[in-house]
């Protein structure tokens, strides 16, 4: 769907090189925690989520856009965080020749930094509706 593809290549165009993150890790942490706090909210509130899709990518279909907005429940993790699995898949089927490592790929340090913190929490506190 449009939302998976999309939360896809937010991964992807996410990807900096080690260089760049060590110097400039407080941009690189202000777009994960932005992007975080917009999964949190895209996923707590539904309908501005719908609009936003409406708004920003012009598709007026109100069923491609419930069909969007459900893959993007089904396949994005709030805290944006890619599971194992998910990395090894990628690097399994991108060009040959490179190392299969996910460490020598994902840096996981902000993610855990900002759980550390308690970024993530605060968050999913903020977000989650119930007792």
């Amino acid at each position: 769907g449009m939302v998976s593809d999309w939360s896809s290549n937010v991964c992807f165009s996410g990807r900096v090189k080690q260089g760049y993150l060590a110097a400039r890790r407080d941009v690189v942490n202000r777009f994960v925690q932005a992007t975080m706090e917009g999964n949190y909210l895209a996923l707590a509130n539904e309908r501005l989520a719908k609009d936003v899709l409406d708004r920003k990518t012009g598709v007026t279909d109100q069923k491609i856009i419930d069909i969007s907005y459900r893959d993007f429940k089904l396949q994005t993790p709030p805290n944006i965080e890619p599971t194992r699995q998910a990395a090894e898949n990628v690097i399994a089927n991108a060009s040959a020749g490179g190392s299969t490592r996910v460490e020598d790929y994902v840096d996981f340090g902000i993610i855990e930094q900002l759980k550390t913190e308690g970024f993530v929490e605060a968050l999913r506190r903020k977000y989650t509706r119930g007792p």
